[in-house]
């Protein structure tokens, strides 16, 4: 047994296939000397008997106490075989008749000529056809460090332990979420926080969607009405849009884009848009939107979360036919539903409305009855949605006018000038704050200067401080900039 295991073909592991090596226990058990000189010239050694099948007798005792060596050949020996060794080769199975050829095959980098060369060259020579077409190559697991994880250095992380805190969907998703295509993977616990915190949007959503629609029997979506809303128009033609998106990325092997493109759709359009506008809706189309766009969306998140997608679609689809998700088609790109003007007319509101967001956010302005916008250039025909942006700004006081004003902070968004007004007082106080804040950044930008000009530091500090310092610095210049621009606009209203 100790030759054997000196010719280096074994690896002390479960699957494979087994060294064609059988051993005679009695042989090995009552000695060797009435059928040394048989052993001897068959090359065979100590009741050691190697065949090409199966061996039921000793051929030299005629005992049928054989025991098998446990032992497998090495592991590319035996996966050069697996497309059609698992499936019932050399017999002509039915599962062999289905399964092969298959289509992809998902690797490493680093076995391409070890298995996937190896497993082409097995299946054109005992199949007669290559088993797979495509072959998707991934890239390699490696810490936070950069290093390749190995359990030699201790550096892995136990998927058990991932789902167990944050659920096996938060593992799948992240995991995907952070990997480009063709790119290694820089992994670490953190990173699989953006799936725990994407489940728990997709769960609060759903829990207030189903709430809205609680007892409404008759939420089916087949036809567009003729009196559809801008915001109902809007986020259905992006639906579509996004599935047509998904669906290419997907057949193009490109997973991470596929599920970006549902995660940025789910959270960015359709949460932090649509849902917004609909909260003070009791419309029944509003509602069967809202039921429409979550069960299409759970269909195309199941290939990445496939637990919490199952559980919305079995709540939205009660007492349906179709027992699973998995059971349902894969939704389609629908031509009707997509409107190019409604999503551009949407985009100038989205637009709009950030920019008002972020000059109040900048301001420090909390009471919204101290503030009214004015609208110059803004489109006619968006006139009657002007209550989508009051209310998703919160600003009651929203006028349209055909020519600019002298007051005003003043942001440019497409063609519509912006104009942001404030009360005299809050202008006067506003107006002391940002300049007091001004002088707090150039304090700050200072100090860096006088630190990153010290040669002593640079050269003694290490790398990513200096680097952080200078980002720091950076930072502060672009705010204190934007200040600046925000102070030279800001002007008392009129009496």
């Amino acid at each position: 047994m100790e030759n054997i295991r000196d010719w280096c073909i074994s690896r002390q592991i479960w699957w494979g296939h087994r060294l064609p090596v059988y051993y005679c226990r009695r042989c090995q058990r009552e000695g060797f000397e009435e059928a040394e000189n048989k052993r001897e010239e068959k090359g065979n050694k100590r009741g050691i008997i190697v065949a090409r099948t199966r061996v039921e007798r000793c051929p030299y005792c005629g005992s049928d106490e054989i025991s098998q060596e446990e032992d497998v050949l090495d592991t590319w020996f035996s996966s050069w075989l697996w497309p059609f060794s698992t499936l019932g080769w050399p017999e002509k199975s039915e599962d062999l008749d289905y399964f092969y050829p298959t289509s992809t095959l998902v690797t490493a980098p680093e076995i391409i000529f070890f298995w996937v060369a190896r497993m082409i060259m097995a299946g054109i020579k005992f199949m007669g056809e290559i088993p797979f077409r495509d072959v998707y190559i991934h890239g390699t697991i490696r810490d936070a460090k950069g290093r390749k994880m190995s359990k030699s250095l201790g550096n892995t992380i136990d998927p058990l332990q991932i789902i167990n805190e944050l659920g096996a969907d938060a593992l799948r998703f992240s995991l995907v979420f952070i990997t480009a295509t063709g790119q290694d993977v820089f992994l670490s616990r953190e990173k699989f926080l953006v799936g725990r915190n994407f489940a728990n949007k997709i769960w609060n959503a759903s829990r207030y969607i189903l709430a809205k629609t609680q007892g409404k029997e008759d939420l089916c979506l087949e036809k567009i009405p003729e009196d559809l809303e801008l915001k109902e128009r809007w986020i259905l033609s992006r639906l579509h849009r996004t599935i047509e998106e998904v669906s290419r990325a997907l057949e193009q092997y490109r997973f991470q884009e596929a599920e970006s493109r549902v995660y940025d759709f789910f959270w960015h359009q359709f949460c932090d848009w649509y849902i917004e506008l609909t909260k003070p809706s009791h419309q029944e189309i509003t509602q069967k939107v809202l039921v429409y766009v979550l069960e299409k969306t759970m269909r195309l998140l199941h290939p990445f979360m496939p637990f919490i997608s199952e559980e919305i679609w079995q709540r939205i689809k009660e007492g349906s036919k179709k027992k699973s998700i998995m059971l349902a088609s894969w939704p389609k790109k629908e031509q009707r539903w997509i409107d190019e003007s409604a999503e551009r007319d949407m985009n100038l509101i989205i637009e709009i409305t950030q920019v008002v967001r972020n000059l109040l956010a900048e301001l420090n302005i909390k009471e919204k009855a101290e503030v009214s916008l004015v609208l110059v250039n803004f489109p006619a025909h968006l006139s009657s949605y002007l209550s989508y942006i009051s209310q998703l700004t919160r600003i009651d006081n929203i006028t349209c006018k055909k020519e600019g004003v002298k007051e005003g902070i003043l942001s440019l968004v497409k063609d519509t000038e912006v104009y942001l007004l404030l009360e005299k007082m809050e202008v006067e106080r506003e107006k002391g704050r940002i300049r007091k804040k001004i002088e707090e950044i150039e304090k700050d930008i200072q100090l860096l200067s006088i630190r990153l000009a010290n040669k002593e530091f640079v050269q003694r500090a290490p790398a990513e401080v200096i680097e952080r310092n200078r980002a720091r610095k950076r930072e502060m210049e672009l705010k204190k900039k934007r200040l600046e621009e925000i102070l030279s606009r800001l002007c008392l209203i009129q009496s």
